[in-house]
């Protein structure tokens, strides 16, 4: 009777559940064309953990707002404009995208450069945005199927790829890093 009084949900809420970010963890964020869920989760990893952005300088402006939204730090790196860290460096490496709309071969190029970052066992989470963009006539290509995605992220060399689920027009997919492949790269 009196739902209408309830609070609504945090925002990405659905989000850092379906992605399983924890406090401490080291987060690799590909692009910055989400600096709210960047921000939500530099928000969860705190001040032991770390929530690096790795986008172009014109999203910093973005990125930095989000973060002081959530009232936390996000490290923002201009993508090719400092070396690359080690291999190994992120428990978790996020990329959102339409990915549709992505040429296959940046895809998994994409993909691939997020596990090569990750340390043995880390996890990528790729998230397919087929969301609207606005009014009726502005919609994002369809969806890349599920067998698609998973076979993208083994191809890129992850394990166990799967697709966790779909909310709010966000399919959600996890892989593995590969142990043996981040030990002898």
């Amino acid at each position: 009777m009196w739902h209408w009084l309830r609070k609504a949900p945090p925002p990405y809420e659905a989000a850092l559940a379906m992605i399983g970010v924890k406090a401490g963890q080291r987060v690799l964020v590909l692009d910055a064309g989400y600096p709210r869920l960047a921000g939500e989760l530099a928000r969860v990893t705190g001040l032991n953990g770390l929530t690096q952005v790795w986008a172009r300088e014109q999203d910093r402006a973005a990125t930095d707002a989000a973060a002081a939204e959530a009232g936390a730090l996000i490290d923002f790196v201009v993508r090719d404009a400092v070396p690359t860290p080690q291999p190994g460096t992120f428990d978790l490496a996020i990329w959102v995208a339409p990915l549709a709309a992505v040429e296959a071969d940046r895809r998994l190029t994409r993909t691939h450069d997020a596990l090569h970052m990750l340390r043995p066992g880390g996890r990528i989470i790729v998230i397919d945005d087929t969301r609207p963009t606005g009014g009726f006539s502005r919609s994002r290509p369809s969806a890349v199927g599920s067998e698609q995605v998973v076979a993208l992220m083994a191809a890129a060399g992850a394990l166990a790829s799967r697709a966790l689920g779909a909310i709010d027009g966000l399919t959600y997919y996890e892989g593995q890093q590969n142990r043996q492949a981040a030990d002898s790269g």
